[in-house]
């Protein structure tokens, strides 16, 4: 999983703040949910990335200083020709991650609703910041493609809870989410830290923190996350189906009210 992140998170530092690093990897998550994962293109897909969430974020770069400190990273070389023709296949990249997504630049970010969780729960500062940490790791997962951004800082602060030995209550349902989706959301975070530590940001401030985690994993074997749904239903369903990117217009609708095109693109019995 971290190799596919490596762009990201080297890139980014270079140019923008943590919200930009962050919504460029979901939007990295966003496209490849949807396309087959490419080794030839995943490095352009991450440079794109970048590059529009430092537009979405307000920390606009030029897009030849980007590829400038990419080819840096590299250690390759362009000439300007061949860092033009490049500068042009980010462009058309561009577009395709922007159908991928389908122009919905709507993000929340979790630290946003962390800090608000955290004080009306009156969390501790150091436990907050602990918090902060984990969901800062939380954006190497894919968790994200999976449940709210609310419910992702309910499980940061419950793990941080967990590791300090401080006693709490979160009822889920007030923050509009379920205890599964919490659940599904630990027990992927507790399957990071235990698998990868060394390469979160956590390790490098808590480095004795690594056996915690699979004490607090323990309790858990019998927590319930979401559901898997069944194939037969994703085949049915058309959202999972495999886009055509060979169609020169498309329209595109927020949300998931998908139901309301039936009638236009399944043929009337």
């Amino acid at each position: 999983m971290f190799g596919i992140y490596t762009c990201t998170l080297r890139l980014t530092p270079t140019f923008s703040p943590t919200k930009t690093l962050e919504t460029a990897m979901i939007y990295y998550q966003r496209y490849f949910l949807f396309n087959k994962f490419d080794i030839a293109i995943y490095y352009d897909i991450a440079i794109t990335s970048i590059f529009i969430a430092s537009k979405n974020e307000d920390t606009i770069k030029k897009l030849r200083d980007i590829l400038l400190v990419s080819n840096q990273i590299r250690n390759t070389f362009l000439n300007q020709d061949q860092l033009e023709l490049y500068r042009k296949k980010i462009l058309s990249l561009e577009f395709k991650l922007l159908e991928t997504i389908s122009f919905d630049f709507r993000l929340f970010h979790v630290e946003d609703f962390l800090i608000k969780i955290s004080k009306s729960l009156k969390i501790p500062k150091d436990i907050g910041y602990l918090a902060w940490l984990i969901a800062y790791d939380s954006y190497q997962t894919e968790i994200a493609l999976k449940v709210p951004p609310q419910t992702i800082a309910i499980a940061c602060i419950s793990l941080a809870t967990k590791l300090k030995d401080f006693e709490t209550t979160i009822r889920s349902e007030f923050y509009y989410t379920s205890d599964n989706s919490v659940n599904e959301a630990l027990l992927d975070l507790l399957g990071l830290y235990i698998n990868s530590y060394n390469y979160t940001g956590l390790a490098s401030i808590y480095p004795d923190f690594q056996n915690k985690f699979v004490e607090i994993r323990i309790p858990l074997s019998d927590a319930q996350g979401l559901k898997e749904q069944t194939a037969d239903l994703i085949k049915e369903d058309d959202y999972f189906k495999d886009r055509d990117f060979s169609i020169g217009e498309r329209r595109y609708m927020l949300g998931n009210q998908r139901k309301r095109l039936y009638s236009e693109i399944k043929p009337n019995n």
